[in-house]
């Protein structure tokens, strides 16, 4: 585990929050937000109010939500420690678009998951990862 001191803590989450290229997220091991940063402002539509405490399937369209999209990734990630997937994810106003997202076990130091990092960014048309 990596030990930093307290103002060093502050400067890194100040600007993992305000990082605007990438949707920078967290999630509890039960699949709910606690954390979102600028980033996921921008790409979802949803400020840290409207989202923290609400559960991942949030940003899945119906076919995903339907298909367990947001159990099989924590699940995978809980198992395999990350996992990575394309495809489709939902915003707040209802649009659909394709996103590339990993999702990442964050673990204490017994080797316990305690939350799992994921992020996140559009795949513009004919982009390729």
């Amino acid at each position: 585990m990596i030990h930093i001191d307290a103002s060093t803590q502050l400067v890194l989450c100040n600007a993992i929050f305000q990082a605007k290229e990438w949707s920078i997220t967290m999630l509890s091991v039960q699949g709910m937000f606690l954390f979102w940063n600028k980033g996921a402002t921008l790409l979802d539509g949803y400020t840290p109010d409207e989202i923290i405490g609400k559960p991942l399937d949030i940003l899945h369209p119906p076919l995903e939500k339907k298909d367990n999209l947001s159990e099989y990734m924590l699940t995978t990630a809980f198992s395999q420690g990350s996992v990575k997937q394309i495809g489709r994810r939902l915003r707040k106003d209802g649009t659909v678009y394709v996103a590339s997202v990993e999702l990442n076990g964050i673990y204490n130091e017994e080797g316990k998951p305690i939350a799992f990092l994921r992020i996140a960014r559009e795949l513009k048309p004919n982009e390729k990862e």
